[in-house]
């Protein structure tokens, strides 16, 4: 997977956690290592789920600066990628959800300016976020998924991109996949099995 150090160095800023990770366990050498292991495959995984390159980026910031709070982090016994690709979902979902209430109210308040007798410029308000560029995640993603796929998944819920990723790009099983989300295997083979659909009848000709 192609680094994205050069892409996205506002994730450096993930290591000034490097402090409370050595409280947790860690020295510093070692929340180096983690982050540097990891780093390239949840931005591939948050830009997966939110398709905004820099809003990933973010991300995956949080991500590893709640790793350096997290006491079971130097644990033999502790599933780190696993953990990581939890806390990283969920945090790319909010992420979502956010921006789409936040373009909600901005379009309300677009629409009152435009009926309000004091409007005397367009609002600017509501853009859509830009969309990214190719970069790093994107190659990777599309190495992961294939471009046909990707562009296809762009149909589907943030919460279906997210369990398909998981199934395909990560390799885990819907068992795994289950345990993960916290949430039956039933309902994870449901949520790929409606995804597929969808994706199948967007990629038909």
């Amino acid at each position: 997977m192609a680094s994205v150090e050069t892409t996205a160095p506002g994730l450096a800023g993930s290591l000034s956690g490097q402090e409370d990770a050595r409280a947790a366990g860690l020295s510093e050498d070692a929340f180096t290592a983690l982050y540097r292991a990891h780093r390239d495959r949840l931005l591939a995984h948050a830009y997966g789920i939110t398709r905004d390159f820099h809003g990933a980026c973010d991300v995956v910031q949080e991500t590893f600066l709640r790793a350096s709070r997290e006491v079971r982090l130097g644990r033999e016994e502790f599933r780190v990628r696993a953990w990581l690709l939890k806390v990283c979902g969920h945090l790319a979902l909010n992420r979502v959800r956010d921006e789409a209430r936040r373009r909600e109210r901005e379009a309300r308040g677009a629409a009152a300016d435009f009926y309000s007798k004091d409007a005397t410029t367009p609002s600017t308000r509501g853009r859509a976020a830009a969309a990214a560029s190719p970069d790093a995640a994107e190659e990777a993603l599309g190495r992961q998924m294939g471009r046909e796929l990707l562009t296809a998944m762009q149909a589907l819920p943030p919460a279906y991109r997210r369990v398909l990723l998981l199934r395909y790009a990560e390799e885990l099983s819907c068992a795994e996949i289950s345990e993960l989300l916290g949430v039956p295997a039933g309902t994870v083979m449901s949520w790929v099995h409606r995804a597929r659909l969808v994706l199948r009848r967007r990629l038909s000709p």
